[in-house]
C-alpha cells in the first residue's frame, strides 16, 4: 500500500514539472481565432496579378456571424504598397469555425528575390488571436518558360577576371556578363523558354577559380567547379 502511495506521488510531481500545475489553462470555450499557417506561398503572374484565400479557423462555433479585422504589419512587409489588396475585415459564418478573404497581389515593383507581405489579425475585447501571417512573394514563369537560377561563386578574389555567356539553341545569347563586370559572388534568376542552352564561361587571367551553378525551381541542372577550368568552360543542359 506504502509503494502505491509514493507511486502516485511520484507521478504528481512529474506531470506538475511538465505541465506546470501553475500556469493557468484557458477555458475551452475561449474565443480565439488564428490563421491556417505562420507562412504562406504566393506566386504572383509576370506582367499581372494573382489572387489567393487565406484561411483561419476559430476555437469555437457560434450561431451568429462574426466580423474578424486583419491590418497589413508595415514593418515586417517588403511588398510594394500599390501592388497588394488586403481587406479590413473578414467575416466567420454563422454555425461555422471557419473564416476567409482573399488577397490580390500585382506584379508590380517585385524583386528578382521575392517580396513579403505580412499580416495581422487584431484582437479586441473577449477575443483572442494567433500569430501573424506572412506571404512570400515571387514572379511566376509564363506558360512555355521556367525559371533558371544562375549563381556564380568567386573563389580565388578576383571575380573581374570572370566573364560568361548563357546561349540558346539558336546560338542567341540570353545572359552575359563581361571581364570586369563581376565584383562578388551573385545570382541572376530570370524566366527563359522551355529548351537546351549552353554556359560558356572563361577567366582572362587563366587559373579558373569562378565556380557556376546553374537550377530551375531549386533543382540543380549544371555546374561547373572553379577548379576544374584555366581558362574556359562549357556546359549544356536542358530547361
Amino acid at each position: 500500500m506504502m509503494k502505491n502511495i509514493k507511486l502516485i506521488a511520484y507521478l504528481f510531481i512529474a506531470i506538475c514539472t511538465l505541465n506546470s500545475c501553475t500556469d493557468e489553462v484557458e477555458p475551452m470555450d475561449t474565443n480565439y481565432v488564428t490563421f491556417e499557417s505562420d507562412s504562406y506561398s504566393f506566386g504572383v503572374d509576370i506582367d499581372g496579378e494573382s489572387t489567393n484565400t487565406i484561411t483561419s479557423y476559430a476555437s469555437t462555433i457560434s450561431t451568429a456571424t462574426r466580423t474578424l479585422d486583419v491590418v497589413v504589419v508595415s514593418e515586417e512587409t517588403s511588398a510594394d504598397e500599390a501592388s497588394y489588396t488586403v481587406p479590413t475585415s473578414f467575416v466567420i459564418p454563422g454555425n461555422s469555425n471557419v473564416g476567409e478573404f482573399s488577397v490580390t497581389i500585382s506584379d508590380l515593383n517585385i524583386d528578382a528575390d521575392g517580396e513579403t507581405l505580412t499580416i495581422a489579425l487584431v484582437s479586441k475585447e473577449g477575443l483572442y488571436v494567433g500569430g501573424n501571417i506572412t506571404l512570400n512573394i515571387s514572379r511566376l514563369c509564363a506558360s512555355g518558360t521556367k525559371s533558371l537560377e544562375l549563381s556564380i561563386d568567386n573563389t580565388d578574389d578576383y571575380p573581374d577576371e570572370a566573364s560568361f555567356s548563357l546561349v540558346n539553341s539558336a546560338g542567341e545569347t540570353v545572359l552575359s556578363l563581361a571581364a570586369g563586370e563581376l565584383t562578388g559572388d551573385i545570382t541572376f534568376k530570370q524566366c527563359l523558354p522551355i529548351g537546351e542552352y549552353t554556359l560558356n564561361v572563361a577567366d582572362s587571367y587563366g587559373d579558373g577559380g569562378t565556380s557556376y551553378t546553374i537550377s530551375s525551381d531549386g533543382v540543380g541542372l549544371a555546374s561547373i567547379s572553379g577548379d576544374s577550368y584555366s581558362t574556359d568552360s562549357t556546359v549544356t543542359f536542358s530547361l
